[in-house]
């Protein structure tokens, strides 16, 4: 586990030298679009995503789109889908009716309600427990 580690640091301070050059060929490509296209401003960008870190940032860009970030395009890019597809798709599943129809899987994200701890019985409570319930210790709004 140890060559594993250290081969897997190896390969990630070589993806990060790619990466900026990458970004150099972002920059240059963008500015080479903004001159040529002045009416229609839109932009590249390419994924920072290699063949060795591919699942790590397909989970991470999915954490991050499903706590809201608007990054759901780049997470399509990166399973593969192109953005027109993306949205296409989207398009028609909407014409189709599935969103009502199929609903997501529960997750902790897609879970209502309150959550945490249901709390203990008056029996089951110590004397501290007993003096935090009265004073009401635990609701947030207490809190300084």
């Amino acid at each position: 586990t140890l060559f594993r580690s250290s081969l897997t640091k190896s390969v990630e301070i070589d993806e990060m030298v790619v990466f900026k050059f990458i970004k150099q060929c972002e920059r240059w490509l963008n500015r080479k679009l903004k001159n040529h296209c002045k009416k229609v401003f839109f932009k590249s960008h390419f994924l920072e995503m290699t063949y060795m870190n591919k699942d790590s940032y397909i989970k991470n860009i999915k954490d991050a789109a499903m706590t809201g970030v608007p990054c759901k395009l780049r997470y399509a890019s990166a399973i593969g889908l192109s953005p027109s597809a993306t949205i296409h798709g989207e398009h028609l599943e909407s014409i189709l009716g599935l969103p009502q129809n199929w609903k997501p899987l529960q997750s902790s994200y897609t879970q209502s309600g309150k959550g945490g701890n249901p709390g203990k019985e008056e029996d089951e409570l110590s004397p501290e427990g007993e003096a935090t319930r009265s004073r009401d210790d635990n609701n947030p709004d207490n809190r300084v």
